[in-house]
């Protein structure tokens, strides 16, 4: 294994003292090219160089990334920090850190995410699937572009013939935008919808979050569908 090395980094007010930060994340490799483990994210004080460690809440993973921005509205940046699972599914941890009561918090993570927005996939009867999604109870149907594809599923009258469930994947991005372009920044973040298998893409339900001065809240939801 490779000694700890900076993996990369960025320069921003993260505390709101106005003297730029050094922001950074460090870890380990069991060879060149290999995951990335012990991610830990580093930051640097520009007024007083004192240094503050802080943990990743998943720390293996693959091109681990960084994102200063202005997250919760305040004079500061926050600190937004990416790791690619790997897996097939393009899966991802995300994680927000802001200065909070003197000190750096977590303000967004990807267990809490992923426990709160879940969503049922069903198919239905007449060649159509039901997305639920639990968190503010909407409920999306979509129409089989190809019936055809699904006929062991349904009897010649488009009758289901026996309950199905599709599949909806944990976090797979998690991304600020401005879609104002006020300098009001939200958290744009996006889940894989399937159907009997993850070859089946059904569409990506995608959830924009707004700071509240508690926590990241849903402001809007959107299904994004394949075009034809």
């Amino acid at each position: 294994m490779t000694g700890r090395r900076t993996i990369t980094q960025a320069r921003g007010d993260v505390t709101g003292d106005g003297i730029p930060d050094r922001v950074w994340l460090s870890g380990y490799q069991e060879t060149e090219g290999s995951m990335w483990q012990g991610i830990q994210l580093r930051i640097q004080d520009g007024a007083s160089c004192r240094e503050t460690r802080l943990s990743l809440p998943e720390d293996t993973g693959y091109n681990p990334r960084i994102t200063l921005c202005p997250l919760t509205g305040r004079n500061r940046l926050d600190i937004l920090t990416s790791v690619e699972s790997g897996g097939s599914g393009g899966t991802g941890y995300y994680t927000v850190f802001g200065w909070l009561n003197r000190g750096f918090r977590r303000l967004f993570e990807t267990a809490a995410y992923n426990a709160a927005y879940q969503y049922d996939v069903a198919y239905a009867d007449d060649y159509t699937l039901r997305v639920f999604s639990r968190a503010n109870q909407a409920e999306y149907l979509l129409c089989v572009r190809n019936p055809e594809a699904l006929a062991a599923l349904y009897d010649p009258q488009g009758k289901l013939t026996a309950p199905r469930q599709g599949m909806a994947d944990p976090l797979g991005l998690a991304a600020p935008v401005s879609l104002r372009g006020d300098g009001r920044w939200s958290l744009l973040t996006a889940q894989q919808l399937s159907g009997l298998h993850h070859a089946d893409r059904l569409g990506v339900m995608f959830n924009l979050l707004r700071w509240n001065g508690l926590r990241f809240a849903l402001e809007s939801q959107y299904l994004g569908l394949p075009g034809s």
